[in-house]
């Protein structure tokens, strides 16, 4: 059962995407007028800036910010280097990740010529972002720093991915962290 602002109620199973639409996992309910209803939920966008080297900011606020050279990006660069659809900055459970969008997926170490903190990202990831860190696009050298409001309270998508990997953790690695070392 779902509540939508206390006015109507509605039934069935639904399901959240990425872009945070419901959409019904079973078939839809007619309304009271025969007509079928789409449920859609909208998260308040997470606001972050970029700042050159040079002092210039550039404010965004987006679930979802394309970076590149074509004129469909959001932060729109120019250099040799960098490509139409170079990387993305995306809103996940109100954590920002960074993702090049260049390079092989499949070959981990095809280079992207996107950078977080001096170090190349690899294609087909996802980096959680922090505030303060620094992000190259094509050139190393023209670097931007990112300032938002970092989330605080409970992060499901983060605490499932942990308990994920000290699963596989060997027994010492498991006990450090049971420790809080």
């Amino acid at each position: 059962m779902l509540s939508t602002s206390g006015t109507r109620r509605l039934t069935g199973l639904y399901w959240v995407s990425g872009s945070l639409t419901c959409t019904p996992t079973r078939r839809p309910q007619r309304s009271d007028r025969g007509v079928h209803r789409t449920l859609q939920i909208t998260a308040k966008a997470v606001q972050f800036t970029l700042q050159t080297s040079a002092g210039k900011k550039t404010p965004i606020q987006k679930d979802f910010c394309s970076i590149g050279t074509g004129g469909g990006s959001d932060l729109l660069l120019d250099g040799q280097k960098v490509e139409q659809e170079h990387a993305c900055i995306e809103s996940k459970s109100g954590r920002l990740y960074l993702s090049a969008l260049v390079g092989d997926p499949d070959n981990f170490r095809d280079e992207t010529r996107t950078w977080l903190n001096d170090s190349e990202l690899r294609p087909g990831c996802s980096y959680l972002l922090t505030p303060g860190a620094k992000l190259a696009f094509g050139d190393q050298a023209q670097q931007y720093v990112i300032e938002f409001d970092e989330k605080s309270g409970p992060d499901p998508l983060g605490d499932m991915l942990m308990k994920g990997m000290l699963s596989q953790a060997s027994p010492e690695v498991r006990k450090q962290m049971e420790q809080g070392l």
